[in-house]
């Protein structure tokens, strides 16, 4: 009995098991702790069995079911003082006695990796109400400030849905580019709450910020220099690529409405919308070249050609190697001057930003900084706002986050060589 009971995770030197049966939906296990001697709380004498009782207890899921211990407990009595009481059993959780510890530790394990509260309802067969209290007593991570710190807000709820809750529907995101963990998740995007959130810590924590990483969001950057002024400030390569993309986009959309009649032409423009945003050394196939080409060429298509040549520019500035950050920086005062020379409203419009925010960028680039692990972890939350189709509270939305992304999380284990072979077979057949 013994080997069955280290089966299916119950400490064989202190539980025997009675009876294990396979229910089809279940596993039903019967179990009762080995005889033991007990001794009352209050006066410490030994105690005598003074009748049993049962109760069920969930355990981890046992050959792919959920898995129900029959715990038999003995009830004891103090010959003393008179006292009764059930026997101290180590097998049943603290928080909750309808859970066994070894599950409570797989929920919060699973809980770590993604795993929503229905999933694991299906898989160990306990309530939701049950794996709700597991999941509020999991251990949050400290509230800290990082060395290096990315901030990147997100969508938390649909607009409109925030709006009749009286919540706001963004949220700001601290992280920990260092651990690639989230740090912390602020009801609000707005500089009032990013604000009170720094304040919130002495300021020895906020001087040992080292380094933060952000958008172009003049609020966070602001911020940033006068709570953190010892913080290298780094504008993300993403964004700033993306902001001249876009405005090669937004020149594109501008000609497609100007259209009126000509559908081909509108064909032709809606049709190189990605193409004409991409380095020209990536298009390859002939097909990609024409099309492009045919956008570019079009009637009416000046302007957006001049934004297109700048974009391609700024790809060459990007992709180069520079000796030093003047010659980055003078490479990048030249650009500047050519995209405002093109004349196009959008183009005009970030090269003023980028030249606004130019020392932020040069140490992105000089010192190779990205906020890729805030973008990485930004998925991540939507991916769990979708598997559990939202949540109805900001609270229950910045737990749950910060219970499956605020702690170091083993690295992805490498497949396995044979595993590797059997898919190159199914591929090849």
């Amino acid at each position: 009995m013994r080997i069955h009971a280290e089966l299916i995770g119950i400490n064989g030197d202190a539980y025997r098991i009675d009876d294990i049966h396979d229910e089809g939906a279940y596993t039903s296990v019967k179990a009762a702790r080995i005889a033991h001697e007990e001794r009352c709380a209050a006066c410490g004498r030994r105690a005598q069995v003074h009748g049993s009782t049962n109760s069920t207890v969930y355990h981890v899921p046992h050959a792919g079911k959920p898995c129900l211990i029959a715990l038999k407990k003995k009830r004891y009595r103090c010959p003393a003082c008179g006292r009764t009481f059930t026997e101290d059993d180590p097998l049943v959780s603290r928080l909750t006695p309808h859970v066994s510890t070894r599950l409570e530790a797989f929920v919060l394990e699973e809980l770590g990796r993604g795993r929503t509260i229905a999933e694991l309802e299906r898989m160990t067969g306990a309530s939701k109400n049950i794996l709700a209290k597991i999941e509020a007593a999991a251990q949050m991570p400290p509230h800290r400030l990082p060395r290096n710190l990315c901030i990147d807000e997100v969508r938390a709820f649909p607009k409109k849905v925030a709006v009749k809750r009286g919540e706001p529907h963004m949220a700001c995101c601290v992280y920990d580019a260092d651990e690639k963990t989230l740090v912390d998740m602020l009801a609000g995007d707005d500089s009032k709450t990013v604000r009170a959130y720094l304040e919130s810590f002495t300021k020895g924590e906020r001087n040992g910020v080292a380094t933060i990483s952000c958008d172009l969001n003049g609020s966070y950057i602001s911020l940033a220099k006068e709570l953190l002024p010892g913080a290298v400030i780094y504008a993300d390569k993403f964004h700033i690529s993306k902001l001249v993309t876009g405005a090669v986009d937004d020149t594109r959309l501008r000609l497609v409405h100007a259209i009126e009649d000509d559908k081909e032409q509108k064909k032709i423009l809606s049709r190189a919308s990605k193409l004409i945003c991409a380095r020209k050394a990536k298009l390859r196939d002939a097909r990609q070249i024409t099309c492009a080409r045919a956008a570019l060429e079009s009637e009416g298509a000046r302007e957006l050609r001049r934004a297109y040549l700048a974009l391609q520019l700024f790809y060459e500035w990007s992709d180069a190697t520079y000796e030093s950050r003047e010659d980055m920086e003078r490479a990048l005062g030249q650009w500047i001057s050519i995209a405002r020379r093109t004349g196009v409203p959008e183009m005009l419009s970030e090269a003023k930003t980028i030249k606004k925010n130019k020392v932020y960028i040069l140490n992105a680039w000089e010192h190779g900084r990205t906020s890729a692990i805030a973008e990485s972890l930004n998925r991540q939350i939507k991916d769990i706002i979708r598997t559990c189709r939202g949540f109805m509270s900001f609270e229950a939305l910045r737990h749950r986050c910060l219970v499956v992304l605020g702690h170091e999380r083993e690295p992805n284990k490498p497949i396995p060589l044979f595993v590797r072979s059997d898919k190159r077979k199914e591929g090849v057949g």
